[in-house]
């Protein structure tokens, strides 16, 4: 239930980006699934909720996640 939790507080765009990683990697080898996971490791890092979580991480508060 904790990491229901922890999910359902999260960025909703970088969760988006983790499920489709899932699901795309789930009936494919190790080397597409890791490139699946290096292109959504970059795709995530661009968004101004990583950047948010990172900031509020530096600054010891809650994350306040947008979407974007």
């Amino acid at each position: 239930m904790k990491w229901a939790e922890r999910m359902a507080n999260s960025s909703t765009r970088v969760i988006g980006y983790i499920k489709h990683a899932l699901n795309q990697g789930l009936g494919v080898g190790i080397d597409e699934g890791i490139e699946y996971q290096v292109v959504g490791a970059m795709l995530t890092g661009l968004t101004e909720d990583t950047l948010e979580g990172r900031k509020a991480f530096g600054e010891k508060r809650q994350p306040i996640y947008k979407g974007k």
